[in-house]
C-alpha cells in the first residue's frame, strides 16, 4: 500500500494541474480504508474550482473554521522533524501538502529530499534567514517548478533577482510581499517585471509599506502585466493616489482588489465608483474611513456615476469603518452591488442603526454576512419584525462571546441554521 500511495504522490507532483492523478489518489486511500480522508481530498478538488463566495464554499469554510491545524489529515503531510521547514495551520492546497514555510534556508537539501516527488508544493513562504549561496540553490532546486504563489516575509530584493533568472519558476503567478518598503524594492521589481517569469504574474500582493514611497510603487505598477489580483494593504496610499491606480493598465482584468488600511476616507467609494475596474468581483477596503478626502459625505446616491461593468461585484469587506457619512451607504444602494453574495462588516459600532441591511437589494440573494467583533448593541437590529433572513443566506457569523444567552436564543430561532457562533 505504501510503495502505490508512492508512486500515486509522484505522479500527481508531475502533473500538479491535473486533478484525475489526485481523484485517483483519493480513491486509493478509500480502498484502504480511510474514506474520510479520500472525501476530505475530494471536496478539497471540488471547492478550488468554485470562488470563494459560492454556497459550498461558505459552508466549508465555517464548518472547518479553527479546525485546520488539529486535522487528522495531518499525519498524512511529509516528516520535517529536525529541519527549520513547517507546515502551516492550512497546508492543504487540493487535499495534499501544498503550503510549506521556510522560516530558514539552512539544511535546505533535507528538506528537499523529504518532499521530492512527495508534496505537490504550490505555496512558498520564505523567511529572512539565509545566505547568498543558499539563496542561489534554493531557486534552483526542482521543487519550485510546481510552486504558484510565493510569499516573501524578508528583504525581498535578493529573492527577486534569484527567482527572476531561475529556470524552475515558470508556473509562479502570485507574489506576497510582507514587507513592501525601501528604496530598492521598487528597482528589484521592475526588473523581475521586464523578466519572462515577471511577464506571467497575475497576482501582486503589498502589505505593510512606507507612504513615502507609494508614487514609486504605482509607476512600478504601471509595468505590470494584467493582473486578476491586487493588494496594497497598509502601504500608505491616499485618496489623491486612486484615480491614478485606477487608471493603470493592469488594473482593467484586476478580478481581486484590496485597499484595506490605507488613509482613502469614504468619499473614495465615489471615485472606485467612477472608475471601476470593469472585471472587479471581489474589493476590501477594511478601515479606510480614517483618512481625509475631498468633500467627503456631500455626495448623493443619485449623483455617483454608472460605470459600465461586466461583472456584478460578489464579495465585498468593509469592516472598520465608521458610517457616519452618505458615502458608504450610497456606494451599498449602487446597482454594482445588486447581486452580492458575501457580506463582511466586522468591528463596525452600530452599523445596522446606520446601514439597516434588509432595505437593500442585495439583501434577497446574501449567502454569507460575517458581523462578528460586533458587540450585542450592534447586532441586535437584526431580531426586528421588518429584518426578514434571505432564502439564500447560508452563515450569519458572529462572535458568541459578545453576546448574551437570550439574544443569541433569539437570532437562533430567527436564521436557525445559518446562524454560526466563533
Amino acid at each position: 500500500m505504501k510503495r502505490e500511495a508512492e508512486l500515486l504522490l509522484a505522479a500527481i507532483c508531475a502533473h500538479p494541474d491535473d486533478d484525475v492523478p489526485r481523484l485517483i489518489y483519493a480513491d486509493h486511500w478509500e480502498e484502504n480504508g480511510e474514506s474520510a480522508y479520500a472525501a476530505f481530498i475530494r471536496q478539497q478538488i471540488a471547492s478550488s474550482r468554485l470562488p470563494p463566495w459560492h454556497r459550498t464554499n461558505i459552508l466549508t469554510r465555517w464548518h472547518f473554521h479553527g479546525r485546520e491545524h488539529t486535522s487528522p489529515f495531518r499525519r498524512h503531510l511529509p516528516d520535517l522533524t529536525g529541519t527549520p521547514a513547517v507546515w502551516g495551520k492550512n497546508p492543504w492546497r487540493r487535499g495534499l501538502a501544498g503550503c510549506l514555510s521556510l522560516p530558514s534556508l539552512a539544511m535546505w537539501e533535507e528538506v528537499e529530499a523529504r518532499l521530492w516527488q512527495r508534496a505537490p508544493i504550490e505555496e512558498l513562504r520564505l523567511g529572512a534567514a539565509w545566505t547568498y549561496d543558499q539563496l542561489r540553490r534554493w531557486a534552483a532546486s526542482p521543487l519550485l517548478a510546481g510552486v504558484r504563489s510565493l510569499i516573501l516575509d524578508c528583504n525581498p530584493i535578493d529573492p527577486l533577482r534569484a527567482i527572476r533568472t531561475t529556470s524552475q519558476a515558470n508556473r509562479l503567478r502570485s507574489l506576497r510581499f510582507l514587507r513592501s518598503s525601501g528604496a530598492g524594492l521598487t528597482v528589484a521589481l521592475e526588473e523581475f517585471l521586464q523578466s519572462p517569469i515577471g511577464r506571467q504574474i497575475t497576482e501582486l500582493h503589498f502589505h505593510v509599506g512606507d507612504p513615502a514611497y507609494v508614487p514609486y510603487l504605482l509607476d512600478v505598477l504601471a509595468l505590470a502585466p494584467p493582473l486578476q489580483a491586487l493588494t496594497l494593504d497598509n502601504v500608505g496610499l491616499q485618496f489623491h493616489h486612486l484615480r491614478q491606480l485606477l487608471s493603470l493598465p493592469a488594473l482593467q482584468t484586476v478580478e481581486s482588489l484590496d485597499l484595506s488600511r490605507n488613509p482613502l476616507g469614504s468619499a473614495a467609494m465615489s471615485v472606485l465608483l467612477a472608475h471601476w475596474p470593469p472585471s472587479l468581483q471581489v474589493l476590501k477596503l477594511e478601515r479606510i474611513a480614517s483618512g481625509v478626502s475631498p468633500m467627503e459625505g456631500t455626495r448623493q446616491s443619485d449623483e455617483i456615476p454608472n460605470s459600465p461593468v461586466s461583472r456584478p461585484l460578489a464579495l465585498l469587506d468593509i469592516s472598520q469603518n465608521t458610517f457616519l457619512t452618505m458615502d458608504f451607504l450610497a456606494f451599498l444602494q449602487h446597482s454594482l452591488l445588486e447581486k452580492l453574495q458575501s457580506l463582511r462588516m466586522r468591528h463596525c459600532f452600530r452599523v445596522l442603526d446606520a446601514v439597516p441591511l434588509w432595505r437593500f437589494r442585495f439583501w434577497a440573494q446574501l449567502v454569507e454576512l460575517d458581523l462578528r467583533d460586533n458587540v450585542e448593541d450592534t447586532v441586535s437590529p437584526l431580531c426586528r419584525r421588518q429584518c426578514l433572513p434571505p432564502a439564500s443566506l447560508a452563515a450569519l457569523v458572529l462572535t458568541g462571546a459578545h453576546l448574551s444567552a437570550r439574544r443569541c436564543r433569539q437570532l437562533r430561532r430567527k436564521f436557525r441554521g445559518s446562524l454560526i457562533l466563533t
